[in-house]
């Protein structure tokens, strides 16, 4: 059928063809492919294109299969051992003694390594006094720490304590692993390592740090030339001998002899590390698309590889959350995100994670940026929906999906944020079933139908649990006389 002269039932038969569940969502050739089975219209592939491009939930919600943006920027080459460090921490292992997980702390330059048992609920202030007591009391203090931007490397306290220190906390960009690929491979060979010499029971790999740790620094690195031992100490450490003849002790180097030996090893070193950078940079490039340049306030999406949100599986989650605008370009692959309060992540991406965001030609098909409403002295945003409620402490808090805003913008809320009582009265009586402040469900209730005084519950005696007959029901910050519902 030719709809060339009807461009409403066009748009009509795209979306329908595009968006219908039955039509799934799918990209421009099979999306045109089903129009073509029934439709016809002057430059309709355009259209389509233009459709498929820009559409909003396949923005969101598809991987991209092209090779990702990005030349590798590889890190400067430190001039001295123990000068830049990286540290990361491998857990969810089985218990060990006490222990639970390894922090890796390993040297840039000597790629020597220092392996720790500890614990996945370890605090700021216990990984600084690690960090203290098994690098820093032996290599001295390190210029500048890259970290995996975990929980323990975000508190303000380890951040202090580096700063008294002296120390710059210079962290990756944000979630952009080859930047801190070294702990990731360190990583890698520890657990390979492990493997092969842990128990049946997987019990005893604490004990077998130390000597995981002795056969990483005294193997041969092909970054460097040499081992990690002899980088550091101008010589390889002995793993025992096979014969049991005494090797007569050698005569004493003069000392002028030792520094030049010394200074060689140093330099072949340095000359190791830059051309292994190369060599890497060259190998990683190979596999990448030329990237885009993005303009400071241009849309873009960013990539959930390393965002969790609060939905229930990443493996139906979205893929690309957004879109937000450029802030700032900091060098060719990092840019600067302009990202909302309630995103509690590092603003800073690569390029890889990041595509240009198309908004759709068709107003009905955006997703509107709704400003906050003025309220002084703060800012107020309106409620789209209320999604669930839990207990938090004394009161209650309510999972929000803001109006104007991505699912990645939901946010818990403590119920003395909202004051559209009506909608939160309204939600609790299509959510019966579900905990909340007593005000609220005892008017859902009914007053009258509130019978039976048990007496006044205070915050001390109230469960999340009630008997049964008891109707469930909630506090806020005042002590209510409730009872059984009739």
């Amino acid at each position: 059928m030719d709809i060339s002269n009807d461009k409403p039932l066009q748009s009509k038969v795209i979306d329908l063809c595009h968006d219908h569940p039955l039509a799934g969502h799918y990209g421009f050739r099979k999306t045109l492919e089903l129009v073509l089975r029934k439709y016809w219209w002057k430059g309709m592939s355009k259209d389509i294109k233009e459709y498929t491009t820009s559409c909003d939930t396949c923005q969101r919600n598809k991987s991209s299969n092209q090779s990702p943006m990005g030349k590798l920027m590889p890190l400067p080459t430190p001039d001295r051992n123990w000068q830049h460090i990286t540290m990361d921490f491998i857990v969810k292992l089985p218990r060990s003694g006490s222990f639970d997980s390894i922090l890796v702390v390993v040297d840039r330059r000597s790629k020597s390594v220092v392996f720790i048992p500890t614990t996945e609920s370890i605090t700021a202030d216990e990984t600084a006094k690690l960090v203290f007591k098994y690098v820093i009391c032996k290599h001295g203090v390190p210029a500048s720490i890259l970290s995996d931007r975990g929980p323990q490397f975000r508190s303000r306290f380890w951040k202090a304590l580096f700063n008294m220190l002296g120390t710059g906390v210079a962290l990756s960009s944000a979630y952009h692993p080859e930047t801190d690929g070294q702990s990731e491979r360190v990583n890698q060979e520890l657990e390979a390592y492990l493997r092969c010499f842990t128990s049946y029971n997987q019990d005893d790999w604490a004990e077998l740090l130390p000597q995981a740790e002795f056969a990483h620094n005294n193997s041969y690195h092909s970054s460097i030339g040499m081992s990690p031992f002899f980088a550091t100490t101008g010589q390889d450490a002995e793993i025992g001998r096979l014969n049991t003849k005494d090797t007569p002790p050698s005569n004493v180097p003069e000392a002028n002899r030792l520094k030049e030996r010394f200074t060689t090893i140093q330099n072949h070193l340095q000359s190791h590390l830059e051309k292994a950078k190369e060599r890497y940079k060259v190998h990683a490039d190979a596999s990448r698309r030329q990237e885009v340049e993005l303009r400071v306030g241009e849309e873009v999406m960013i990539s959930t590889k390393n965002v969790r949100t609060e939905r229930p599986t990443k493996k139906l989650d979205y893929k690309w959350i957004g879109p937000y605008h450029v802030k700032r370009k900091i060098n060719q692959v990092t840019y600067e995100i302009e990202l909302p309060s309630a995103i509690r992540i590092h603003p800073v991406f690569h390029i890889s994670l990041l595509k240009k965001y198309i908004r759709p030609k068709d107003p009905s098909k955006q997703l509107p940026k709704a400003p906050p409403i003025k309220v002084n002295p703060e800012e107020e945003w309106v409620i789209k929906d209320i999604l669930d409620v839990r207990r938090r402490g004394r009161g209650f808090e309510y999972y929000i999906d803001w109006e104007g805003f991505g699912p990645e913008s939901r946010t818990w809320e403590p119920r003395w944020h909202l004051n559209d009582d009506v909608m939160l009265r309204e939600w609790h009586a299509r959510n019966p079933e579900k905990i909340g402040p007593f005000a609220i469900v005892a008017e859902i209730m009914g007053g009258d139908n509130v019978t039976g005084v048990t007496g006044v519950l205070s915050h001390d005696n109230i469960t999340d649990r009630c008997p049964v007959g008891v109707r469930q029901v909630g506090l806020d910050d005042v002590s209510l006389r409730v009872g059984c519902q009739t």
